[in-house]
């Protein structure tokens, strides 16, 4: 009698995964930290992690120093142990597009690229067209980005890269946050519907080119036509010193309609939502910010800018309002807008959470980064067997 077929599972991707997560905390480092916590993620992929992260402060990313390149040479030497440990399938790596965190993590796709790793890179931020100009920084991302694959938040970031990759080989994956489960929006739009001054929220790093001073200026502007607001500023400082902070607010008189609030862990920042009735985003320089799908799960109206790919999450008169980069006068006249229109805000803050539920929760983008790490496996096992033929 012949004996049952054994099912033997298949093996799973090795990945070493060198990725950035906390400190300090922004987008890349957070949605590091919930791949890296990820049950689904580590289930389906044998990840090894290595936090790329070399700073402990914001203020303290781009800056040189000793302690900086010792920082460096842990890492690589890290990297390197672990490449002799043990040999991976794949390595992942969060690069920057630009900066000195590009230099920095290039020495490690040197470094594995003469060992032969297969990359598969996932991009946060953009900016490498901006360089292509530059015969340094071309030859790189050519050396760099040649026989890999590439992860994008959005089809709208991939002219960034287009010139150095053809677009099937470039992946798309969202980000999201995860869900709150205690979050009743239908009691905070009561709450809200009730309040006689309506409240203002910025919250991100208090950075020059999230557009804070456009958001000041906005303010000044509502102020000196006698509207009625609060707005309140969440976030560490960063290139933006509170002295220069408070000297506008001072100069202009605005004690009573601004107020900083500092840096807010998760649970502070929630009830800081929950208490705004529109948030505000004006930024300069974003690929797709995670908090404004914070923002959208709160049931906000959304300001924010076209840039990146933002246009794709905020949907210009749909669910909030897309303005110029650094203008405050139109920043001013749509927050007035909403101001004075508190059923508009109920309806955009209404499509923020059905647009967050269906494709911004932390559960999707696990399912969507978990389809896509198969997908590229499968690309680079078709290629290999194609070049073994």
């Amino acid at each position: 009698m012949p004996k049952p077929l054994i099912k033997i599972p298949a093996k799973r991707p090795r990945i070493l995964c060198i990725l950035h997560y906390p400190p300090p905390v922004h987008g890349a480092a957070m949605v590091g930290y919930y791949i890296q916590q990820s049950k689904l993620i580590n289930e389906e992929f044998d990840c090894n992690y290595i936090n790329l992260s070399t700073s402990q402060q914001l203020d303290e990313i781009g800056k040189g120093g000793y302690k900086k390149l010792l920082t460096f040479l842990k890492l690589y030497f890290k990297v390197i142990f672990t490449v002799i440990a043990d040999r991976y399938d794949f390595c992942y790596l969060t690069i920057n597009s630009k900066g000195r965190g590009y230099y920095k993590e290039m020495v490690i796709v040197f470094i594995l690229k003469i060992l032969n790793y297969k990359f598969i890179y996932h991009y946060h931020n953009k900016g490498i067209n901006s360089y292509k100009k530059n015969w340094l920084l071309d030859k790189m991302h050519s050396y760099q980005l040649k026989n890999s694959r590439v992860i994008l938040l959005s089809k709208q970031l991939y002219p960034d890269i287009s010139k150095y990759m053809a677009e099937d080989k470039v992946y798309y994956c969202p980000n999201g946050v995860p869900v709150l489960p205690d979050l009743k929006v239908e009691n905070l739009n009561i709450y809200r519907a009730k309040k006689k001054t309506p409240e203002l929220l910025f919250l991100s790093n208090m950075m020059r080119e999230k557009g804070v001073f456009t958001l000041l200026e906005a303010c000044r502007i509502l102020q000196s036509k006698g509207i009625e607001f609060k707005s309140n500023f969440v976030g560490s400082w960063s290139d933006i010193k509170e002295a220069d902070f408070n000297a506008f607010i001072l100069k202009n008189n605005m004690q009573g309609n601004i107020f900083y609030a500092g840096r807010k862990n998760e649970i502070e920042k929630s009830d800081y939502f929950k208490h705004a009735d529109i948030f505000i985003l004006p930024t300069l320089n974003d690929a797709l910010p995670l908090v404004i799908l914070e923002a959208m799960q709160h049931g906000l109206p959304v300001i924010s800018t076209d840039e990146g790919a933002i246009s794709e999450v905020v949907e210009n008169n749909f669910n909030g309002f897309l303005i110029p980069k650094d203008d405050p006068e139109t920043l001013a006249r749509r927050i007035e807008c909403l101001i004075y229109d508190p059923s508009l805000r109920l309806m955009m803050g209404t499509r923020s959470l059905q647009k967050f539920e269906k494709r911004y929760s932390l559960t999707t983008f696990e399912q969507n980064f978990v389809s896509t790490i198969r997908k590229i496996v499968n690309d680079f096992t078709s290629l290999s067997a194609a070049v073994d033929n």
